[in-house]
């Protein structure tokens, strides 16, 4: 198929294991074509199987560079085994944009190697994911007209958000009577990836830092990042 003509029938597999992301790029990217989800590497290796098993295979593939289990690199690394397998050439194999917070040359180059085109940073809106698309050689003129106008699903955005950060901040202090920094670390990293997307820009740098201290088992700053999301959360309710 011929994606710069037949944009409309465009079909987009979106892989995130945050809620939030994968509404988000879905308001997005549904006005170039039909998208599906997944929430994790298992799911979505199911979905791109049926798909060329149906000959209806994906067009574009958007992956979350960390997720639990299977990271994006490891994850597009047998997505492109499947490929060779069934011979498909490689100017004809899926599209593929990481989304990721991790901009450092080490998670770039490991992207790369395993076939991806380019990057989402997060956070992100329509003009960058559109900007992106369109270097892969994909049309977006359609779409961008209707780039501007308001999406009935976007309305729900925000209030999703800080519905999901009080359950994130519940499970974070839960994790972190048991000292499970991984999941503390998990559930931070996802609050620092969507929460400027959705205008919750000090949501997200406070995520961030309980991300950071996650890692090096800093839980004196742990319960203190905790303390402050619970302050921001309680204020975004209002």
């Amino acid at each position: 198929m011929d994606i710069k003509k037949e944009t409309k029938n465009l079909k987009i597999l979106i892989v995130d294991d945050d809620q939030l992301s994968r509404r988000a790029l879905k308001i997005i990217l549904k006005k170039l074509g039909h998208c599906d989800t997944a929430s994790g590497g298992l799911s979505a290796l199911d979905l791109f199987r049926r798909a060329h098993f149906a000959q209806q295979p994906y067009n574009l593939l958007t992956l979350d560079y960390m997720m639990p289990g299977l990271h994006g690199p490891g994850l597009l690394l047998k997505i492109r085994g499947i490929e060779e397998r069934v011979g498909i050439p490689e100017q004809k194999q899926v599209k593929v944009l990481m989304v990721t917070v991790q901009s450092d040359k080490d998670s770039v180059l490991k992207s790369a190697s395993a076939g991806c085109h380019d990057y989402i940073i997060k956070p992100f809106n329509h003009e960058t994911v559109f900007n992106r698309v369109k270097k892969l050689g994909i049309q977006t003129s359609q779409a961008e007209l209707r780039m501007k106008e308001r999406d009935p699903d976007e309305k729900e955005l925000n209030e999703i958000f800080i519905k999901e950060l009080g359950k994130r901040i519940n499970r974070m202090q839960e994790s972190m009577e048991s000292s499970n920094f991984e999941n503390i670390q998990n559930l931070a990293h996802q609050i620092h990836g969507t929460g400027s997307t959705y205008g919750f820009s000090e949501a997200s740098y406070i995520g961030a830092e309980i991300e950071a201290a996650a890692k090096s088992g800093d839980l004196s700053s742990i319960k203190n990042g905790i303390k402050t999301l619970v302050t921001l959360f309680n204020g975004y309710k209002v």
